[in-house]
């Protein structure tokens, strides 16, 4: 598994954007990432902390683990302050 595996920098045909060969860990100084990389399914995310936990069992370093913790806070914040749908009648 690769860094640009989480990128959306990465094209449908496998080639980044920026024109980079695939780096050998699991940093790049132009990662750039959104919770769809992470969670397929938007119901499938729990927390900031679920995330950073994926990015950590894949080796994330550096910048890229920030840009990761970053980009999970923000969406949990989002879907704190959404509101949420009375179902009951």
């Amino acid at each position: 598994m690769t860094i640009c595996e989480f990128c959306v920098e990465r094209r449908p045909d496998g080639r980044c954007n920026y024109g980079l060969s695939d780096p050998r860990e699991m940093s790049c100084k132009y990662f750039n990432t959104n919770i769809e990389k992470f969670c397929a399914n938007p119901g499938d995310f729990v927390d900031a902390a679920q995330i950073v936990a994926m990015a950590t069992f894949f080796h994330f370093k550096r910048s890229a683990m920030k840009k990761i913790t970053l980009m999970a806070k923000r969406e949990t914040a989002i879907r704190a302050s959404a509101p949420v749908a009375n179902t009951s009648n």
